[in-house]
């Protein structure tokens, strides 16, 4: 799918930014959350027995957030899929009139990633999927 290829290409760039005398990029890390919207409400994917979740705004950055996500540091693709999985698994589903096993709902795949450069810039980069 989209993401599998997506990250795909993120970790090939990563790495190969990273490899020998000429590197960029010294040191990077990428994170993963899951988050489900669910009647409007948010879930986390990846703690289940967790409550409801508020989104907050952080005013130094001025950027929304998930308070209280998990947020999870993966080193490869397999790494997110393990992941993506569990997540899935974690959805909440409703039976009704035309289906089954309707998730009724939305899920949202987050990659923060931040790299850090030869010249000690670090670069924080966000992902999305939904």
């Amino acid at each position: 799918g989209l993401v599998q290829r997506c990250c795909n290409y993120l970790f090939d760039k990563l790495s190969k930014n990273n490899q020998g005398i000429t590197a960029q990029i010294i040191e990077y890390q990428v994170q993963v959350s899951f988050i489900q919207i669910y009647k409007s409400d948010v879930y986390d994917l990846l703690d289940p027995k967790a409550k409801k979740l508020e989104i907050k705004t952080n005013f130094q950055t001025n950027t929304p957030f998930v308070e209280n996500l998990t947020i999870i540091s993966v080193h490869s693709v397999e790494d997110i899929l393990l992941n993506l999985s569990i997540a899935f698994g974690n959805r909440k589903v409703a039976k009704h009139k035309l289906n089954n096993e309707s998730s009724r709902s939305h899920m949202l795949v987050q990659l923060q990633i931040e790299q850090k450069t030869r010249d000690g810039t670090i670069k924080r980069s966000k992902l999305n999927f939904g």
